[in-house]
This record gives C-alpha cells, sequence and structure tokens, in this order.
C-alpha cells in the first residue's frame, strides 16, 4: 500500500452491485452526497480492512 492511510473509492450510489461488490472486498461507505446541478446520488466508500 506504499504508506497509504486510507483508501477510498466513488461510486454511482444506485449501482447496487458495484456497492456489494466493493462492500465485499472491505469497503463501507462513508458519506453520499448529490453534486450541485446534478440528479444522480453518489457514494463514498473508505477501505474498513486494510491488507484484504
Amino acid at each position: 500500500m506504499l504508506g497509504a492511510e486510507v483508501i477510498e473509492t466513488v461510486l454511482l450510489a444506485a449501482d447496487i452491485e458495484g456497492l456489494r461488490f466493493a462492500g465485499a472486498r472491505g469497503f463501507a461507505e462513508h458519506e453520499r452526497y448529490v453534486l450541485p446541478g446534478e440528479r444522480g446520488e453518489w457514494a463514498d466508500l473508505r477501505l474498513t480492512s486494510p491488507g484484504r
């Protein structure tokens, strides 16, 4: 991991399969938000168990 303290990724919240896939690999939802002028909700995910 080359010294990274936090590993995060972003997914479209409507991507249920993507959220399940990330969750199975140790990512947990950290925050949800809608960007200004957009309709789609985004989910920030953070790796909760490094070394997986």
